[in-house]
């Protein structure tokens, strides 16, 4: 290990030995960083909480994509740390230890362990521990107080809201952990990463084309482990087969790559779902034309490449359309640029006008000139075309399109004024999800809250702590504390 890679390896970051010995030891992870993640043990990944992206259990990776990527929250942990030095008060502690137990999943009978309590205690002699029943409360308490200031926000938002749902899904458990450990030391004989090997599960997305990475990352530990193994060199891969998998891989790859955009759920989706569709068609063809890919992956990129035009959104499917025409990035723009025919682009332009025509372009009456001086002189200084704004979706794709670094929700909340009706419906439109895939990760975390130490939990009590454990996350509300 080097010296730059010891020096980030701080306290926090380190694993703790818990037990009476080292052969008995269980390691524990402490660091603090995995608040930011979702561990899924199908797939023994940790997911970002924030995005699409999973990781192995390497903080130091874990914290540079928190750093790079989610800036923001850590700006709001940092600013949670610099109260470290105000004095403790019970009000304070019972705070802490409702966000402990809610943030962290943790059952609310630890608060009344004998053990907790004399930790506790050590740290802070005359503090008084409540009990799980006052626990209980407060959570129902902040769970009412969060519902509520959900409702009115959601109330006053302007424009439609989406929803989507999702339905439980049961986690299987794989066996062998001895085999495992002796893989993991087969991987670190020939210097390769301590990583396991990953299983297909039917239920997730792109579980298939992950399996197959990791296998060929670990490809010649794989070859090694199995080789040596009695029961397991049936199942030896010739060269041949490996080339298989890697061809396999190279048309995989590209349903993750698009999957993995289209799922996010802090920007908006829908917009490049047709887009997404039309690389993923390009992609295929290729495939499909390349002389050096044998028949075999051809035949599956054609039977792929069928599919997706089952699927493939027309023209009745009009949200598409109208998603990536208010796309500032996009518009009707991207169909010329992608060498559509002129027929379709009219279509799509014809739906997008219908729409604006019927239910947004009248909502406010934009001609009228207003009687303030102050907004007459501010119109001059910042010279808003007038005359354009008799029709703001003309005027709107009259512009050249923006960068596609642009944050869209932020361009379009900064141009409300120049286009008050047509903003609304770009967040209408813009709000839908591609998918159902931000709100199953919320489900999917059920399975850290309702463990079998925690299977007697009501359904209503998992409703609450589900909620606010999302909610805070989003910054609603600090907690409350109800009094006893």
């Amino acid at each position: 290990m080097s010296s730059s890679d010891s020096s980030n390896n701080t306290n926090n970051d380190s694993i703790i030995n818990i037990g009476k010995d080292d052969e008995s030891s269980v390691k524990k992870r402490v660091s603090p960083v995995y608040q930011y993640f979702t561990f899924n043990d199908e797939l023994s990944r940790w997911y970002c909480d924030y995005c699409t992206k999973d990781f192995g259990d390497n903080t130091s990776n874990l914290w540079r994509h928190i750093k790079r990527t989610h800036s923001e929250i850590l700006g709001e942990s940092e600013k949670t740390n610099s109260n470290n030095n105000e004095k403790p008060t019970q009000h304070g502690f019972r705070k802490k230890l409702l966000q402990w137990v809610v943030r962290d999943d943790q059952p609310f009978i630890t608060i009344e362990c004998q053990e907790f309590k004399n930790m506790v205690k050590y740290l802070w002699p005359s503090v008084n521990v409540p009990s799980a029943n006052t626990l209980r409360r407060d959570l129902s308490a902040n769970f009412e107080q969060v519902k509520d200031k959900v409702r009115l926000e959601l109330q006053e938002t302007p424009g439609l809201l989406s929803f989507t749902v999702d339905a439980w899904t049961i986690v299987r458990i794989r066996a062998s952990p001895q085999r495992r450990e002796r893989f993991q030391q087969q991987c670190v004989a020939i210097e390769l990463p301590e990583l396991e090997l990953l299983p297909d599960i039917k239920t997730r997305w792109n579980s298939t084309e992950i399996m197959i990475e990791r296998a060929l990352k670990l490809r010649q530990a794989l070859h090694n482990f199995t080789s040596a193994d009695r029961d397991l060199k049936h199942y030896l891969f010739s060269d041949n087969e490996w080339k298989l998998i890697e061809e396999i891989h190279s048309l995989m790859q590209y349903f993750k790559i698009c999957s993995d955009y289209i799922t996010g759920q802090l920007y908006p989706t829908l917009a490049f779902t047709i887009p997404a569709y039309n690389y993923l068609l390009n992609k295929i063809e290729d495939i499909i034309d390349n002389n050096n890919i044998r028949i075999e992956i051809k035949n599956a990129a054609t039977a792929a490449k069928n599919k997706i035009e089952e699927y493939y959104p027309t023209t009745g499917g009009h949200i598409y359309i109208i998603a990536t025409a208010m796309d500032p990035r996009l518009k009707l723009q991207y169909y010329d640029d992608n060498d559509w025919e002129a027929e379709y682009i009219l279509e799509a332009k014809k739906i997008v006008t219908d729409i604006w025509n019927n239910f947004y372009k009248n909502n406010i009456d934009i001609s009228q000139s207003s009687d303030n001086l102050e907004d007459d002189l501010l119109s001059h200084i910042f010279k808003k075309r007038k005359t354009e704004r008799d029709d703001e979706l003309k005027s709107y794709f009259r512009e050249p399109t923006i960068s596609k670094s642009t944050d869209v929700l932020a361009w379009w909340k900064v141009q409300e004024a120049n286009y008050p009706n047509l903003s609304k419906m770009a967040l209408d439109y813009l709000a839908i999800p591609a998918t159902s895939a931000p709100v199953e990760r919320i489900f999917s975390s059920g399975t850290d809250l309702v463990t079998q130490k925690r299977c007697s939990l009501k359904g209503e009590t998992i409703r609450e702590l589900m909620c606010l454990k999302s909610w805070w996350k989003l910054g609603f509300n600090e907690p409350i504390i109800i009094k006893d």
